[in-house]
């Protein structure tokens, strides 16, 4: 009986672990990982959009200063979730203060360049490239940072043993009862002790369901990262690219410059066999994701099309077409195509959100479970060895 009671305590200790955890993934940890992927991704498209707007001179461009503010706004509420999610990490506590500093300097920056550029100021350029350095060098690895340390702490929580060491310490307390009644049924020649017999199914049930809820658990966090999560940080560096891309076709229009040599790696990292479009559609798992990929490539190669045109003007000599190109079709095409992926990352984050959910569901029940079973199977191993007991007396 003192087995099985050890067991059964050892067992709900490791199992509350295991399911703080779980909550802490489902509740913290993943949500700091989405919330630091959008942080990115919205620094990029204002980072995007602030040259759309700088290209437009003194007339500026309302649709690209409103999707700069959005971007911003999107960022600054992103960084308040992760800073509330995180806990007391403190390498991300200070990265998040760095950033915060950062964001300031960098709006500040833009708002200048854009002043600038309405009074016909030479340096309006010029800070608008400080603005992006800021953004590149200073921001950028800070958020990668805070992204990096909830990896680390996404995979030991989803990889932690607790749930092994549980059910193998039901499963000794399980072998030792069988034997006690091996060693009982030989020296009272009893085919049979009902009690101790209850309590054998008593912890086998326990230990089923057990392995049922740890199962549904794993199952649900390999779910999370194979078809959602790795699907997430595809589109993350699909969007990455293409705001690289947007932004060095963008600022060579302000300069004057052709960088098409400069733009076909880009391009090269996206197409092909194996490209990230490609490796999109392998990471799909279903076909309404692998219809999404590939409206999402279809739109880049719109974009792309139109931004060549652009770099086609600038070898021309006709930078004023150049710019209406930059900020009319290009413009648009780009548009069309963040908007894609902005769908198929928001579907797959709600998939690995979900998914880390039903991770936590799965065990919502079974301390309470592994509480009673094991009580159980201990009261009716007592009441098992009082009737031998009572035989022998």
């Amino acid at each position: 009986m003192l087995v099985i009671v050890a067991a059964g305590i050892t067992a709900w200790f490791l199992t509350d672990r295991l399911v703080s955890e779980t909550n802490e993934v489902s509740s913290s940890t993943g949500e700091v990982l989405i919330a630091t992927q959008q942080v990115r991704a919205s620094f990029a498209e204002a980072d995007t959009a602030s040259v759309s707007v700088h290209l437009a001179g003194a007339d500026g461009n309302r649709e690209q200063r409103r999707l700069y503010e959005q971007a911003m706004d999107r960022a600054t509420s992103s960084l308040e979730r992760v800073a509330r999610l995180v806990g007391d990490d403190e390498i991300s506590h200070d990265a998040l203060q760095d950033i915060a500093g950062n964001a300031t300097d960098y709006a500040g920056l833009i708002d200048a360049a854009r002043l600038a550029s309405i009074q016909e100021l030479a340096t309006a350029d010029d800070m608008l490239g400080e603005a992006t350095t800021v953004n590149r060098d200073a921001i950028s690895p800070q958020v990668q940072t805070i992204a990096d340390r909830a990896r680390v702490r996404f995979d030991s929580q989803t990889q932690t043993p607790w749930y092994l060491i549980a059910i193998i310490a039901l499963v000794v307390a399980l072998v030792v009862l069988v034997l006690v009644q091996v060693r009982l049924n030989r020296q009272f020649r009893r085919v049979i002790n009902v009690p101790l017999a209850l309590a054998t199914v008593a912890l086998i049930v326990l230990i089923g369901m057990a392995g049922q809820g740890f199962g549904a658990q794993q199952s649900a966090f390999d779910n999370a990262e194979e078809e959602a999560f790795d699907a997430i940080q595809v589109s993350e560096q699909i969007q990455q690219l293409a705001y690289r891309h947007r932004a060095l076709g963008t600022s060579s229009v302000l300069g004057g410059a052709d960088v098409t040599d400069e733009l076909a790696p880009l391009e090269g990292l996206l197409v092909g066999d194996k490209g990230l479009f490609a490796q999109a559609r392998q990471e799909s798992s279903s076909d309404r994701e692998r219809a999404a990929a590939t409206e999402i490539s279809d739109r880049w190669d719109a974009y792309v099309f139109e931004s060549s045109q652009a770099q086609v003007a600038l070898v021309a000599g006709d930078t004023e077409r150049a710019e209406q190109i930059a900020q009319g079709a290009a413009n648009s095409s780009f548009n069309g195509f963040n908007a894609s992926v902005e769908a198929a990352l928001l579907d797959n984050r709600e998939q690995f959100l979900n998914q880390l959910q039903t991770a936590s569901d799965s065990l919502r029940w079974l301390r309470a479970v592994i509480l009673i079973g094991s009580l159980l199977a201990a009261m009716l191993t007592w009441w098992g060895f009082g009737q031998r007991i009572g035989e022998y007396r």
